[in-house]
């Protein structure tokens, strides 16, 4: 997800991304989706370092909204992350609510993860992923059918939506 998000930052007037975050629920669950560690790995491959923004309690969008707030209130301007990738849309829901209502609507890059309706709202205009739904059903029903053992995890090739919300603007 990375590789394709970057990749229309920089045609959209992006020339690198120094500064990325994420934003994920507490790391403790006992049912993480392995998201952040798959951001920070493939970062990581590329020579750049997440930077930490306050977690969210929830998967809701007050939680994202609340973690927001404590990143800009502890963050100043010149030393915030330019780009956030949400580990959801739910909170990068939360994120852009915050940032607009902080005076600081696109200065921060966000993009989320799920492709929800609410995304594709004119008010929110979220550029996100949107996981391979068929074919995740397809292997969980193999898995519930078929005695045959398999790798425990199962990557399937997502799809970028491209809105706005990844856009910086001065």
């Amino acid at each position: 997800m990375i590789w394709a998000v970057r990749r229309p930052m920089s045609w959209m007037g992006w020339r690198t991304v120094v500064r990325p975050g994420v934003m994920c629920e507490q790391i403790s669950r006992s049912s993480p989706l392995f998201r952040f560690e798959g951001f920070r790995d493939r970062l990581g491959a590329a020579g750049l370092q997440v930077r930490p923004v306050p977690q969210a309690e929830h998967y809701r969008r007050e939680e994202g909204a609340k973690a927001m707030a404590r990143y800009l209130a502890a963050t100043p301007p010149e030393a915030r992350v330019e780009a956030l990738f949400c580990e959801n849309d739910v909170l990068a829901l939360g994120a852009l609510d915050t940032l607009r209502s902080h005076g600081a609507a696109g200065q921060i890059a966000v993009v989320g993860f799920d492709d929800i309706d609410l995304a594709a709202t004119p008010g929110y205009d979220l550029t996100t992923y949107r996981q391979p739904d068929e074919a995740l059903i397809a292997e969980a029903i193999r898995r519930l059918t078929t005695q045959e053992a398999t790798n425990p995890r199962f990557l399937a090739p997502g799809t970028l939506v491209l809105r706005s919300s990844h856009l910086r603007r001065p």
